[in-house]
């Protein structure tokens, strides 16, 4: 009979064990599929790329200076096809992600100022209106990749895709 407790004992302990170590393992895999997905949030709003195939261009000019061509965008993907805006007023939704973008700088160069700077608020007001200013079209193209990246993640199928244009339509 002891044996028998024993035995259900250290079996219980196993299934507990193996059950802890699962979820150990799905908690990783979901850290891992985390950090990806920000890598490849990061990707394309760095160097300008399709969300979904990092391939092709999304705007029209790599620079955002270029202030006559700011808001000029691809209406498709050069290499996959993708279609950017995929409704009238797709876009709208970008103006949430710009105003975290923009809170984002805030709040950094509040931190700065209260930690390291300490301006007196004038300044420092001035300063961060001047920085946002300078900052917003940057802020505008970030804002419209990572809205794309909510419906459109990364696929390695379509980046190995050729698409061949058929002229006869």
């Amino acid at each position: 009979m002891l044996c028998n407790i024993y035995h259900t004992s250290s079996l219980f302990s196993c299934v507990f064990l193996y059950c802890k170590i699962r979820n150990y393992i799905k908690h990783l895999s979901f850290q891992i599929l985390l950090v990806m997905l920000i890598l490849n949030i990061l990707y394309s709003m760095l160097f300008n790329k399709c969300t979904r195939c990092h391939q092709g261009d999304i705007f029209t000019s790599k620079n955002p200076y270029n202030l006559s061509k700011m808001f000029s965008m691809h209406s498709n993907c050069s290499h996959c096809d993708l279609k950017y805006e995929s409704e009238p007023s797709f876009f709208y939704g970008a103006l949430y992600v710009s105003y975290a973008i923009s809170s984002g700088w805030f709040m950094i160069w509040y931190f700065l100022e209260y930690k390291v700077l300490n301006w007196d608020t004038l300044n420092f007001a001035l300063f961060v209106m001047g920085f946002i200013v300078i900052v917003s079209p940057l802020t505008l193209r970030w804002s419209r990749i990572v809205w794309l990246n909510f419906f459109y993640q990364f696929k390695k199928e379509y980046k190995e895709k050729t698409i061949s244009i058929d002229n006869n339509n």
